[in-house]
């Protein structure tokens, strides 16, 4: 006796092979997590530097004082630790009201190679650094009017999730394979049984 398949059963069918596949993308490989580190800070005549958070995700800190900020004294030296070799996006942000200010990111305090002047005027900045390496944060402005003041922070955003092309590959297959299954059960459904064409017994 032949059996057939009924059109809500390929729909479990194919349901079953969609979830498991589904199983094995969400097995997928987190990026490695990062982490900021303070290495050093400087601040010069008249100016103090402080930070909180080294080795957190976030690094924040500020600037206080009489006298102009400059790349070369004040600045917050500072290293993302994760995969060896890995980039890490960040968001860095300072705050003004210190008089003119402007903030940099490089691997030296004048070069502004990842990040070059930029307004400290509280609007936050993503960009890319390699793990490992040492970068500086470094402040610039004209001298307050009495004591000034500015915040600043660098946060390492959320990683985003890398798929196992492994798993990826596997999945693939498998739903290749439901596919192959359904449409040879479905020719099998649409061919007459031997000698009823004509609808002979």
């Amino acid at each position: 006796m032949r059996r057939f398949i009924s059109g809500s059963s390929m729909v479990r069918l194919v349901a079953s092979f969609v979830l498991l596949a589904a199983g094995l993308f969400a097995g997928s490989k987190a990026a490695n997590a990062a982490s900021i580190s303070e290495v050093s800070d400087s601040q010069g005549s008249g100016t103090i530097i402080t930070y909180a958070g080294s080795g957190t995700l976030t690094l924040s800190g500020g600037d206080t004082g009489t006298s102009a900020l400059a790349y070369t004294t004040d600045y917050i030296e500072f290293v993302v630790s994760g995969g060896s070799g890995e980039n890490t996006t960040v968001v860095v942000n300072a705050a003004t009201p210190y008089p003119s200010s402007t903030y940099m990111i490089g691997t030296t305090t004048t070069n502004g190679s990842i990040l070059g002047a930029t307004l400290s005027n509280n609007t936050p900045v993503a960009i890319t650094l390699l793990n490992g390496t040492d970068y500086f944060m470094s402040f610039s402005s004209t001298a307050p009017a009495g004591t000034g003041s500015q915040s600043f922070g660098i946060v390492v955003t959320p990683a985003v999730p890398e798929i196992d092309p492994q798993n990826a590959t596997s999945a693939l297959a498998l739903l290749i394979g439901a596919v192959l299954v359904i449409r040879g059960r479905r020719r099998k459904m649409l061919q007459p049984e031997h000698g009823c064409e004509l609808g002979l017994a």
